[in-house]
């Protein structure tokens, strides 16, 4: 943590002269606060920031703008220095990593869930007897049909899974930034039409490719017909979209 003495800041559409910046480079945050009172010993918060990887910041004179706030320095060498604090990468790309591995578990097991209930229907489709038989021990009785009540138990158990990862979402989306986000939920919808496309017999089609390719995870087809094991095969393409760089 870093603290520097500012001339004014210019946030929310008004001035405030006199403040103080403290910035935390690894979290990419900054707390604005300015002295009041007679004898200005009280610090009063203006503003508690967060800078997005990639967000915008431009330096003239002493001068720092950024994400709709102007920061005044004392002098140009200190407008330099907030500038390249705010835009370090090493220490931001770390952070973000760090989030970003936190919500990849979540995604997974969302996903390797939606691949139980998938392949329930894939086999309820080809070998009906069979899947009844795979799902009599937990039978309790609860409806007539024993295919019916597996299923009313999963989807409980999947939007149990989906809350997790939306949580986990939601967790981390002011430090990684929204469009980190908006790319793995893509993903998921994906997958989610592929495993889909296991049922109906369309498989991994073309659309599904293109649209891998515009994520930068790889469009290559995935002939493998076991749901959980294709599951896994396009899982492991996600890699790129759990990293600080973004996918192009």
């Amino acid at each position: 943590m870093k603290t520097y003495h500012l001339k004014a800041v210019e946030y929310g559409g008004k001035t405030f002269a006199n403040c103080s910046l403290s910035l935390d480079a690894d979290a990419r945050k900054a707390e604005i606060k300015r002295s009041v009172g007679l004898f200005k010993r009280e610090a009063v918060l203006v503003a508690d920031l967060t800078w997005g990887l990639g967000t915008p910041v431009q330096v003239d004179g002493s001068a720092v703008r950024s994400g709709g706030v102007t920061l005044v320095a004392d002098d140009k060498t200190a407008a330099e220095e907030i500038s390249m604090t705010l835009q370090s990468p090493a220490p931001a790309r770390t952070l973000v990593t760090d989030k970003l591995a936190a919500i990849r578990e979540p995604v997974y097991g969302f996903l390797r869930k939606r691949a139980e209930g998938i392949e329930f229907l894939v086999k309820l489709k080809t070998d009906p007897r069979q899947a009844l038989v795979d799902v009599s021990p937990s039978y309790a009785g609860l409806y007539e049909n024993p295919a019916l009540e597996y299923l009313m138990k999963f989807s409980t158990s999947l939007a149990e899974a989906h809350a997790k990862m939306t949580y986990a979402a939601a967790e981390v989306q002011e430090t990684v930034g929204t469009p980190a986000i908006e790319r793995i939920f893509a993903f998921v919808c994906a997958a989610g039409v592929f495993q889909d496309g296991l049922v109906t017999g369309t498989g991994f089609t073309e659309e599904v490719s293109a649209f891998l390719m515009q994520l930068g995870v790889g469009g290559e087809d995935i002939a493998e017909t076991d749901v959980k094991k294709s599951t896994e095969a396009m899982l492991r393409r996600s890699d790129p979209l759990f990293s600080a760089v973004p996918a192009s």
